[in-house]
């Protein structure tokens, strides 16, 4: 198998892919024959080309998108639909900051940019203390740096595209716009994280050594690649 992997090693990386995958599957067949030749799609295994710099990038504005909702609209509340013990919808209220810090430590996230990390650090901290900050905090912060950084995110006043009007996606009232705005940053952020992870593992396939290795890497290359579905889904 290494030896086979050699010999490709100057041929053009989508070309040594295509061989790559032929190779390991076949290898597969042959020592375990209970594995099917659609078990390891070609196509699947490792993407033409690993766009790393590009999701980071995609990602650093997800992340910073997620602090200026924080920085600004934190204190706010937004109503989820619950079913109370009645068995009847009841409107819950939860302060956005304490809905986005809950749901980025459940899934046990954390943000690329260290300034940003910085920032999410303090407010969660915070909260734990039953504290929330308003925008003014963080633009008199002691610390320079993230006194800056809340100064800059916080001048970037966005505006809501006109074809979320066009096409009837902007809701009327402002709760229901901070929930859409909450809900859709965070689904946007975990599926570049996810990007992310499967760009890395498809890096880590291309380095496996043994068929052990390719195996486990394989596996979680499904597993990501099934939450990815679920999370752009929704």
């Amino acid at each position: 198998y290494v030896k086979e992997c050699s010999n490709l090693m100057d041929t053009p990386e989508q070309t040594l892919m295509n061989e790559l995958n032929k190779i390991i599957r076949k290898r597969f067949s042959d020592k375990n024959k209970f594995v099917r030749e659609d078990v390891i799609p070609e196509q699947d295994i490792i993407s033409v080309e690993a766009k790393t710099p590009e999701i980071e990038s995609i990602l650093e504005n997800q992340e910073r998108e997620l602090i200026r909702i924080l920085l600004m609209h934190g204190t706010k509340e937004i109503f989820f639909t619950e079913l109370n013990e009645d068995n009847r919808n009841v409107d819950v209220a939860i302060k956005i900051a304490e809905y986005i810090t809950f749901d980025i430590r459940n899934d046990d996230l954390s943000f690329n940019n260290p300034d940003y990390q910085k920032i999410f650090d303090e407010i969660a901290s915070e909260i734990d203390k039953g504290i929330f900050h308003d925008e003014r905090y963080f633009i008199n912060h002691h610390d320079e740096n993230i006194l800056k950084i809340a100064v800059d995110i916080l001048s970037s006043r966005y505006e809501l595209s006109e074809n979320w009007k066009k096409h009837r996606i902007l809701v009327k009232t402002e709760n229901n716009m901070l929930k859409y705005a909450v809900t859709s940053t965070l689904f946007s952020l975990k599926a570049k994280k996810l990007d992310l992870l499967i760009t890395e593992n498809q890096k880590e396939l291309k380095r496996a050594k043994t068929e052990e290795d390719f195996l486990i890497l394989q596996h979680k290359h499904i597993e990501l690649k099934k939450t990815s579905l679920l999370i752009n889904k929704e």
